[in-house]
């Protein structure tokens, strides 16, 4: 039977804002929060021009070392959780109920699976190979 040659899809038909990609070396975690801090300005505007934030980390180590340097360095009104596998099934169900209020969220891929990431407009990969 003949077959139909692959038709390239280069536009989506979904709803979306505009989109803003920063592409920059890897650097070692001690250059990295300043750079974080600047990246991160949309997602500690007066709560209403704040973007929510998913921050993504290769490894557990990663984020629970950005995490706290997030919570000394944000605004108390900042609302920053982490998400990593690892966690207990009452943790992950604690975290998974702070989401949606939470305005930046330092994860792993373990975030990906089942969370609903409605409202989140800033993504930055940290350490990333992906």
């Amino acid at each position: 039977p003949g077959s139909t040659p692959p038709t390239t899809i280069s536009k989506s038909g979904a709803p979306s804002g505009d989109k803003t990609l920063w592409i920059t070396k890897p650097l070692p975690l001690s250059s990295l929060y300043s750079s974080l801090s600047s990246l991160l300005r949309p997602c500690v505007a007066p709560p209403s021009q704040r973007l929510k934030c998913l921050v993504f980390c290769r490894s557990r180590n990663v984020v629970e070392t950005l995490y706290a340097h997030l919570l000394a360095e944000m605004p108390r009104t900042v609302k920053v959780i982490t998400y990593r596998g690892g966690y207990s099934a009452d943790k992950r169900s604690r975290l998974e109920a702070e989401f949606s209020a939470a305005d930046i969220v330092v994860c792993t891929n373990a975030v990906q699976e089942g969370i609903d990431f409605s409202g989140f407009r800033v993504c930055v990969m940290v350490s990333s190979k992906w």
